[in-house]
């Protein structure tokens, strides 16, 4: 809660010299290593023993992008709410040691490590069953809201929410990565949590869930949790449920307030080498990797089946609505069973040519131009924490963080999230009325020159063959459509 004082310059300097105290105690005390958790909030997971139902996926969700209108709500309470979120014991409204200009990194660095998640993943799982599900950070009515930049997302059995929330203490900026993250499944999982299954933040508190009883909510569904309420102009309405300390205790939501990667000094200059490729076996971050293994965990805990089959039936909702109604109620038709069966082929068939794309886009963050000069300067914002502990964080902070947010380390074609945002979201119409132009233009954008509308896909539904291609993804599901109109009964 923010106070009001009388004597606020006093004040702010009393809290300005605490804040300088007690930063490196809020990176080193609310903040946790991997490495200091205790053994039931670690687990270990054998490597791809987890076997998914066939077409269903991981998601992993994160904002690619702000819109001008988040971007500027962001930039105006950040800096004064930031302790609100974290819990912290003073306010931070008009005191200089907090910031709003690192704000445009949310984004930024937000994608590079759910691209990261991704590839970390494979080590426990088959990688094609991982999605990256990137979205606009939209606000609207006083609120904060995610728009998908794809059209059809899949049939998801786990969504991992992921956000790298920039710091608004500037003594801290720079120290490593701190993610605030999400894993949820299917509220039938877990009903006492609405599907919510680990979340790690500076709050614990959930969206509430429009259904009074949320326990036939599919993955999609589900409550997510609200890291940024903190900073819109209006209520939000929301909701807890019961949170644990251990690894998916049932009827619990496994919290932790933060967990820290300490930067290592060593990994973040050979990441910025020439040759430098990232992939499973040179990523080194463990919080990643405990991220992942967390999730992997999950999906052993929960019924996969009966989760793939719930949220199949959402799928199934886009081709046949009448038969997604029968499938939800358990009130089957003679032919239903033959039908069900061509959609899931059709989903298979989508997963395919979504596959190509989802690949490109995540080599393209990670060993492209945006993930090159994600790295250079990641590296010198490390460099500026360090030197910054003797000589004053500002004094370097805003020139690296301007470089930052306009590519400037990158060389040459250098990831621009500023001007992708103004190039691409020029009109409010434009976002509302164009998904698929806007899909196209980012995918472009961050993945120039792939090939995705040269992969056909080739489907084979009870003797007929048919090649589809196209131009994007609503436009295989157009063609997918089409067999299915032909095919059912």
């Amino acid at each position: 809660m923010m106070h009001e004082h009388n004597d606020r310059g006093g004040w702010l300097r009393s809290v300005g010299l605490a804040v300088s105290g007690v930063a490196l105690a809020l990176l080193g005390g609310c903040a946790t290593h991997v490495a200091n958790l205790p053994a039931e909030m670690n687990p270990q997971p054998v490597a791809h023993q987890m076997q998914m139902p066939e077409g269903a996926i991981v998601s992993i969700q994160f904002p690619l992008v702000t819109s001008p209108e988040a971007l500027a709500q962001l930039k105006e309470k950040y800096a004064c709410r930031y302790n609100d979120f974290l819990n912290h014991p003073f306010s931070s409204c008009g005191n200089s040691s907090f910031s709003s200009r690192y704000v445009p990194l949310l984004a930024e660095q937000s994608t590079y490590y759910a691209a990261e998640l991704k590839t970390i993943l494979g080590r426990y799982m088959d990688i094609d069953r991982v999605r990256l599900e990137p979205f606009v950070l939209d606000y609207a009515q006083g609120r904060f809201v995610n728009r998908p930049v794809l059209a059809a997302p899949g049939v998801s059995t786990l969504i991992i929410e992921l956000y790298d929330l920039p710091s608004a203490l500037t003594a801290t900026a720079g120290s490593g990565y701190t993610p605030t993250f999400n894993i949820r499944t299917a509220a039938s999982q877990s009903p006492a949590t609405c599907g919510n299954l680990v979340m790690v933040a500076g709050h614990h508190q959930f969206y509430k869930p429009q259904a009074e009883d949320c326990r036939n909510l599919a993955v999609r569904d589900a409550p997510a949790f609200a890291p940024l309420h903190y900073y819109s102009a209006k209520t939000t309405p929301l909701t807890d449920y019961p949170k644990h300390k251990k690894a998916l205790q049932a009827g619990f939501v496994t919290t932790s307030e933060s967990v820290w990667e300490k930067n290592q000094d060593m990994y973040l200059k050979r990441s910025i080498e020439e040759g430098f490729t990232v992939t499973s076996d040179t990523i080194q971050n463990d919080t990643s990797d405990w991220i992942a293994r967390m999730a992997v965990h999950a999906l052993g805990q929960i019924d996969l089946p009966a989760v793939y089959r719930q949220s199949l039936t959402g799928y199934v909702h886009r081709y046949d609505p009448a038969l997604a109604e029968r499938v939800a109620n358990q009130t089957p038709q003679p032919n239903d069973a033959r039908n069900l069966a061509i959609i899931e082929k059709l989903l298979s068939a989508e997963n395919d040519w979504l596959l190509a794309q989802d690949n490109a886009l995540q080599q393209s963050i990670l060993n492209g131009n945006y993930g090159k000069s994600f790295r250079q300067s990641r590296r010198l914002l490390a460099d500026g924490y360090d030197k910054a502990q003797g000589l004053g964080w500002m004094k370097v902070g805003a020139v690296l963080a301007g470089g930052f947010s306009s590519g400037l380390f990158g060389g040459a074609g250098a990831y621009n999230p500023t001007a992708l945002t103004s190039h691409v979201l020029n009109t409010e119409a434009l976002f509302d009325q164009r998904t698929e132009a806007l899909s196209q233009a980012l995918l472009q954008e961050l993945v120039p020159g792939a090939e995705l509308r040269a992969k056909a896909i080739d489907v084979t539904i009870e003797g007929m063959k048919t090649t589809i291609s196209g131009e994007s993804q609503d436009d295989i599901y157009r063609q997918l459509q089409t067999i299915y109109k032909k095919l059912r009964t």
